[in-house]
């Protein structure tokens, strides 16, 4: 399966989280920074980020969708 972990980070911890599960999963780690990553390659695809900003999150992603 051909997986992404995309993720939004402002202080680090959302960035290190991310790279541990696409390490452990084998999947591509993609950093949101500016436009969306094209994820229509995927088969599966997981988005994280802060608490602090999950606003601006899910702002971006339903912008996106």
């Amino acid at each position: 399966m051909n997986a992404a972990v995309i993720y939004s980070s402002k202080t680090g911890t959302s960035a290190r989280c991310a790279a541990r599960l696409a390490e452990h999963l084998e999947a591509d780690l993609l950093e949101i920074s500016g436009d969306f990553p094209d994820i229509a390659a995927y088969d599966a695809v997981l988005l994280g980020g802060g608490v602090n900003g999950l606003i601006y999150l899910s702002v971006f992603v339903v912008s996106e969708i």
